[in-house]
């Protein structure tokens, strides 16, 4: 069996948890995991293409580095409260996207300007805006799509089964 995974992604979420019992309901903390054989990748392949994107190669690159010293632990003070399991990072300016545009530019940081007025779903689906609440998704896309002049289709889904009257 293989998994697939990035460690330095977002934690588990119990409602009302100590950041101990977060860190015990992690993959590496489970009962299985001294039986996994772990690989770990060291290069950013999302980051690695500048060709779709209005961001320089370089700070493409440096971007790529930054993450990954952050995931292994490389940059950060220990925070205070919980040294062990936290630490505070100062975000580079070079990296900060600039708040006087706020949404509009981390729409076309992700995205770019050719993506957004020929969109598809080829060169949607390199991209993504992680949002930590489903409102801040809504409110991504609901910005994303008044940008978008074509024809537009909104595609329910529901997780439950419902049922129907029939005669």
């Amino acid at each position: 069996m293989l998994l697939g995974s990035d460690f330095h992604q977002t934690l588990p979420v119990q409602p009302k948890s100590t950041n101990s019992q977060i860190m015990a309901l992690t993959l590496p903390n489970a009962y299985l995991w001294p039986h996994f054989t772990v690989y770990k990748l060291h290069y950013n392949m999302r980051l690695s293409n500048a060709d779709n994107t209005t961001i320089p190669s370089y700070s493409l690159s440096e971007f790529a580095s930054w993450l990954l010293d952050i995931g292994n632990g490389n940059i950060g003070v220990p925070d205070a409260t919980d040294p062990e399991n936290t630490k505070v990072i100062d975000i580079p300016p070079k990296f900060i996207i600039d708040t006087t545009k706020g949404l509009q530019s981390l729409i076309d940081f992700v995205y770019g300007s050719e993506i957004l007025a020929n969109p598809s779903p080829e060169n949607l689906s390199d991209r993504a805006i992680i949002c930590p609440k489903n409102e801040t998704a809504y409110k991504v896309n609901a910005f994303i799509s008044l940008k978008n002049t074509g024809h537009q289709i909104v595609y329910n889904s529901s997780s439950r089964i419902h049922k129907t009257q029939s005669n």
